[in-house]
């Protein structure tokens, strides 16, 4: 197949059967953030994604929050910084912020 392996031409990064998904506005967040009850530990954007094979997320500078991923069906692999972890059914895993190059899918 040349250079691209079958796996990277596979490779979808938004939008499948069944996803649902909320993100919260910056007028939201600016609430939280000021809200000092809260503002150390709040969820940005949460989403439900059923069927998401061939899924891949690279994030070539990070980003600013937390990812926490919940695997309830099917099984995925995490790579972080020449690390892999694997993420099966009932498990979950917590991707630190400002974190180069993960590639969860």
């Amino acid at each position: 197949m040349g250079e691209n392996s079958l796996a990277q031409i596979l490779e979808i990064s938004d939008s499948f059967t069944g996803d649902r998904s909320v993100v919260l506005s910056h007028k939201q967040l600016n609430n939280i953030q000021d809200n000092p009850i809260i503002s150390e530990l709040y969820i940005t954007a949460i989403g439900f994604y059923p069927y998401a094979k061939h899924h891949c997320r690279e994030r070539i500078k990070g980003i600013n929050e937390c990812i926490l991923l919940y695997c309830i069906d099917g099984m995925g692999t995490i790579s972080i910084e020449n690390e892999e972890y694997e993420l099966k059914p009932n498990s979950f895993f917590v991707i630190p912020s400002h974190i180069w190059k993960n590639r969860p899918n």
